[in-house]
């Protein structure tokens, strides 16, 4: 469809300061696109896009045949260049029996978009339909009336900081302003790179320790041994390696020998038990044994 652009048309699409006349809904039957505070989507876009234009926004009444043009690239901002603005300003068109543009059609100048995310702060005195949060990737990249009709959920109001992440490829939903953001995702992933981290070097510590542990336990070991080991039990007990010794053989009495001595048999007095048991000779303990004609222990010819 060829739509015939008016200069009231490209001049919606900055903030104009004289224009005193703001576009409304005509067409009652669109009633539901109000918030709880009584604004029609005209209303409600013109307090969002005011947020990133300290001297106001105004969006005039769409004449027949015109369409609402996205930003220029000089006047492309968050507050323009996100589906929440240009949902809003498409049901803007549709109360007033007009027709609107797809949605990258509307913002093929901008640098950067935000998929259902309003990246500014929602000022305090409008609030959000949920509708505006639907993403118009679904609906055959357009606002859709009949989804934007049946879609339930509530109000998104003002909070503190931004209401969701710059990313195009992320969905958020309206009802609670509470999307995560980017910033959200990388202070995430950089607490859990600190964690990880951390364990990693209490483990690497850990086993640095045990092993100097060991190391200086086997350090003091072999300082106190002279550099030997230690058995933890003694080694089983051997024979000696010494020569063995031969046992005791007593030596024999010598043949007796008239010529030698060392053959006479021993006196009297010399006859103790060890001389009796190495001579063969009985030894008697009478104190006349000897004078009575026994054997005296002198040699005999």
């Amino acid at each position: 469809m060829i739509f015939y652009v008016s200069w009231l048309v490209l001049a919606a699409a900055s903030a104009v300061v004289a224009q005193t006349e703001s576009a409304n809904c005509t067409d009652s039957g669109f009633n539901w696109m109000f918030n709880s505070k009584g604004q029609s989507p005209c209303n409600v876009a013109e307090l969002l896009a005011g947020q990133c234009d300290p001297q106001g926004f105004n969006i005039p009444p769409l004449p027949t045949s015109d369409v609402y043009f996205g930003p220029s690239s000089a006047q492309a901002n968050n507050c323009q260049c996100t589906s929440i603005f240009y949902s809003l300003l498409s049901a803007c068109a549709a109360c007033q029996d007009r027709s609107w543009l797809d949605w990258t059609a509307y913002a093929q100048n901008c640098s950067q978009v935000f998929l259902t995310v309003y990246w500014e702060p929602i000022p305090a005195d409008t609030s959000v339909p949920h509708w505006a949060y639907l993403n118009v990737s679904a609906t055959n990249g357009s606002f859709s009336v009949s989804a934007a009709e049946n879609a339930g959920g509530p109000e998104s109001s003002a909070v503190a900081s931004a209401t969701g992440s710059a990313s195009t490829s992320k969905s958020t939903s309206g009802s609670s302003h509470s999307s995560k953001t980017n910033a959200g995702a990388i202070a995430g992933g950089v607490v859990g790179g600190v964690v990880g981290a951390t364990l990693i070097a209490a483990l690497a510590f850990f086993w640095y320790m045990k092993r100097n542990n060991n190391t200086q336990r086997v350090a003091n070991t072999s300082a106190q041994t002279g550099g030997r080991e230690i058995l933890s039990s003694p080694p089983p007990s051997t024979w000696s390696t010494s020569p063995a010794q031969p046992m005791y053989q007593p030596t024999l009495p010598k043949p007796y020998n008239p010529d030698d001595p060392s053959t006479f048999p021993p006196a009297r007095e010399q006859l103790t038990p060890m001389n009796q048991m190495l001579t063969g000779t009985t030894y008697n303990a009478d104190p006349n044994w000897g004078k009575t004609g026994q054997y005296t222990g002198v040699p005999e010819v």
